[in-house]
C-alpha cells in the first residue's frame, strides 16, 4: 500500500512536470506568434515620425523652461536623439521581417541611427554655429557671376529699395 502511494505521488509529480513543460513551450510559441506584423510596425513608425516632427516644431526657442537656453538646447537635442533611436529600433524590427524593399529600410535605419548620436564636441567638428565662432566667415575669392545668354539678351534692370524690388525688361 505504501509503495502504491509512492508511485502515485511520483506519477503526480511527473504529470505536473510534463504539464509545466508543455505550458512553457506553448507560451514560448505563442510569444513568437504575437510578434508585430510589418503594417503594425509601419504604423508605429509613423507615430514616431510624428513625434520627431513635434519635437522639431517645439524647438528650444519656443520653450521657456529651463531658463538657461544652453540647457534647454541640450535637453531638446537629447529628446530628439532618443526619438531618432526609437525610430531606428522600429526600422530594425521591420528589417528582421525581410521586407522586399530592404535597401530602402536599411538606408532609413542608418539615417535614424546617425541622427540618434549625441552632439559632438566642437573639437571634433568642422561646421560651427554662429554662436560658436568669434569671427564670421567671409569669401576671400567669390566666384564670378555667370549669366545665361537669354538673361543677357533681356537687358533687365532691377531697382531695389530697403523693402522692395522692381524689375523692368527692355521691350
Amino acid at each position: 500500500m505504501r509503495r502504491s502511494h509512492q508511485i502515485k505521488g511520483t506519477l503526480h509529480f511527473v504529470a505536473g512536470l510534463v504539464v509545466s513543460i508543455a505550458l512553457v513551450i506553448q507560451s514560448t510559441s505563442s510569444a513568437k506568434a504575437q510578434q508585430p506584423t510589418r503594417p503594425e510596425l509601419e504604423a508605429k513608425l509613423e507615430k514616431q515620425y510624428a513625434a520627431i516632427q513635434d519635437i522639431f516644431f517645439n524647438s528650444p526657442g519656443k520653450l521657456t523652461e529651463p531658463r538657461d537656453f544652453r540647457e534647454r538646447l541640450r535637453i531638446w537635442q537629447e529628446n530628439l536623439a532618443q526619438s531618432f533611436a526609437e525610430a531606428g529600433k522600429t526600422i530594425d524590427e521591420i528589417l528582421k521581417l525581410y521586407p522586399p524593399d530592404r535597401e530602402k529600410w536599411r538606408e532609413r535605419s542608418d539615417t535614424m541611427w546617425l541622427y540618434s548620436q549625441p552632439v559632438s564636441p566642437p573639437s571634433s567638428r568642422m561646421v560651427f554655429g554662429a554662436g560658436e565662432v568669434q569671427q564670421k566667415a567671409r569669401l576671400l575669392e567669390p566666384p564670378a557671376a555667370e549669366y545665361p545668354e537669354a538673361a543677357r539678351a533681356a537687358k533687365a534692370r532691377v531697382k531695389c529699395g530697403s523693402d522692395w524690388c522692381w524689375l523692368r525688361t527692355a521691350r
